[in-house]
């Protein structure tokens, strides 16, 4: 088979494009990047296109395959990735600050000792730290600490419905990351 001119070309690309699109677009793929998957099909063909190919339609529709498999792949490896990093730690605002509040609320209600040697604790200071820092011996430090958890724990017990429950590990978290 001889070179193709220009004309016949243009002629593949105009008989092909819509089909390829619709080829992908019905795949599953977003609508942007199919136009951009007939393109690169188009662009990996013009380079192959020596004289060669004895099937052009044929070679078109494998290449068309290919891209559509790198796409898929492409787009699962973007959702693993999404939902492993940011679907899990996506909070709202308003989540935020009702869990904020429910923190706030909780720790009101433990004494004052408790409170301020587990936010030092949260803080990520050590139980000898705390102890300098307090004026108290280590042990009697660990005893408040889990003093803490504890009324932690039967005040998050409270609540009405499992939706609203927080436990230790959210109070600690909503200290960290939300600015409690």
């Amino acid at each position: 088979m001889a070179k193709f001119t220009p004309t016949e070309i243009a002629a593949l690309v105009r008989a092909h494009s819509h089909r390829l699109h619709r080829f992908f677009s019905s795949s599953g793929v977003p609508r942007a990047e199919a136009q951009d998957l007939v393109q690169a099909t188009f662009e990996v063909l013009l380079r192959k296109l020596d004289g060669t190919i004895d099937d052009v339609e044929r070679y078109l529709w494998g290449i068309a395959r290919t891209k559509l498999l790198q796409a898929r792949t492409r787009l699962k490896t973007y959702e693993e990735f999404h939902q492993s990093h940011f679907a899990a730690s996506t909070t709202t605002l308003s989540q935020k600050v009702d869990r904020r509040l429910r923190v706030s609320v909780l720790l009101a209600r433990l004494d004052e000792e408790e409170r301020t040697m587990f936010l030092m604790r949260c803080e990520g200071l050590t139980i000898e730290q705390i102890a300098a820092a307090t004026e108290k011996g280590p042990a009697t430090v660990k005893r408040r600490l889990a003093e803490a958890r504890r009324h932690i724990d039967a005040i998050a017990s409270e609540t009405r419905t499992p939706d609203d429950a927080i436990g230790v590990e959210d109070v600690e978290d909503s200290y960290r990351h939300d600015g409690a």
